[in-house]
């Protein structure tokens, strides 16, 4: 796992790589609709590509639901993300650290699909726009968290700056200036 190079990340940040597949098959997915959007046929097609976040309940309780495994609900609490007392790989392993500082709503995610497919202003082409929560769901500011999670090496390549300053400290970690220039924002903080 590797931080991005800056913080927030835009919306249509490259993929640079994962071991995690997927990863790999969101990134193909905007490939193809890039791809598709220059198909003389699509020219006046809109194509919202979303990159949604870790979806969870609607407060109070902050529950990641999976699915259904056997008939059986697969769900887990999500905490707030916090510093860890060594790089991630030795402090506690996990596919996904990043999980609790990109989650949303149910609430908010319903609805930015449906702002995207009835109430957004049509235009041609292709846009991406982020669908995180408008806060950080974080005990600790990002700039912390990064140290901690990646170590102090990888941390020197993720510029953090914008966290610096006291009231951008919860930000979330990808834009959404574009999200909010198609009519839509969060509301739902976690």
């Amino acid at each position: 796992t590797h931080p991005p190079a800056k913080l927030p990340m835009p919306t249509d940040a490259p993929f640079v790589g994962s071991s995690w597949p997927y990863a790999l098959s969101k990134h193909m997915v905007e490939e193809l609709i890039a791809f598709m959007a220059q198909q003389p046929e699509n020219k006046d097609v809109d194509f919202i590509l979303v990159r949604v976040g870790a979806t969870v309940t609607d407060p109070p309780d902050i529950v990641h639901k999976d699915g259904f495994v056997d008939g059986k609900e697969v769900s887990w609490p999500v905490e707030p993300a916090k510093c860890l007392p060594a790089p991630a790989e030795r402090a506690a392993p996990k596919l996904f650290i990043e999980d609790a500082l990109c989650a949303v709503a149910y609430s908010d995610q319903v609805d930015c699909f449906v702002h995207c497919a009835v109430r957004a202003p049509v235009v041609p082409g292709v846009r991406h726009i982020a669908c995180v929560a408008p806060r950080l769901y974080a005990a600790d500011a990002v700039p912390d968290l990064v140290k901690s999670w990646y170590g102090d090496e990888a941390a020197k390549r993720c510029d953090t700056s914008h966290y610096d300053h006291p009231s951008h400290r919860h930000d979330p970690i990808y834009d959404l200036a574009p999200a909010k220039g198609l009519g839509w924002g969060p509301k739902g903080d976690l």
